[in-house]
């Protein structure tokens, strides 16, 4: 019963679930209720400086979905313009809509996206270094998170009623978030993540058949991976 369920997420009073209960509401095609709450968002949580910014990328998003919505198209049908902003959250981003700007890149052209997904310096070696060819080569996020130590697994992959999540978080950290989020970028799953290593189960019985995007955010730290529903 989502009207059950949206004032079991209320009820929470954290900003993952007020997201979720936007997510509903986008999943209906309701906008104006979406907008409205997400609009409530910086007041309810106290949002300012970097936290307020990502706000502004997450609305952007949302607004981008309206108008994809209300014009009867997907987002394989975006414009130049549109496809440019949500690459400029997927890149500059940070946590939530970046996670969320990225599903939608995936999504819409996953091989031209993953061949060089993000714009970092090159890798400068000293003259008569070692490593030929090394030079210019470009690392993504992941990379550099596998560097700190991140690693995530999911079992059973493709899976049916319930999924386990093994991870490693960077650094020694302690706190992320796990986002399971559907082809068009709207969140249908979020949990915190407490302790630098553990499991978390998710159960999958909500969820439709299809190709979802699991990602672990753990602060400029991320991995992101495929999730196969197939009952």
């Amino acid at each position: 019963d989502i009207t059950e369920l949206r004032g079991w997420l209320g009820n929470l009073d954290d900003i993952h679930a007020d997201r979720d209960i936007i997510s509903t509401y986008v999943d209906e095609g309701d906008f104006a209720d979406a907008l409205a709450l997400a609009g409530m968002l910086p007041g309810l949580y106290n949002l300012t400086g970097n936290d307020l910014a990502e706000h502004g990328d997450y609305v952007e998003l949302l607004e981008l979905y309206r108008d994809l919505h209300d014009g009867g198209r997907n987002t394989m049908q975006m414009d130049s313009t549109e496809r440019m902003h949500v690459e400029r959250i997927a890149v500059q981003g940070t946590g939530y809509p970046q996670a969320m700007a990225q599903a939608v890149l995936h999504g819409t052209d996953w091989e031209s996206y993953t061949e060089n997904p993000f714009d970092c310096p090159a890798l400068s070696l000293p003259e008569g270094g070692r490593g030929k060819g090394v030079a210019g080569c470009t690392f993504t996020q992941e990379d550099m998170s596998r560097a700190m130590g991140m690693s995530v697994t999911v079992q059973p992959n493709p899976a049916t009623t319930w999924v386990a999540v093994d991870y490693t978080l960077p650094g020694g950290a302690s706190k992320a978030v796990l986002a399971v989020t559907n082809a068009l970028g709207v969140t249908v799953m979020s949990t915190e993540l407490d302790g630098s290593t553990g499991q978390k189960v998710l159960d999958l019985r909500p969820l439709a058949n299809g190709v979802y995007t699991c990602t672990v955010l753990c602060g400029k730290y991320q991995m992101t991976g495929k999730l196969v529903v197939a009952k």
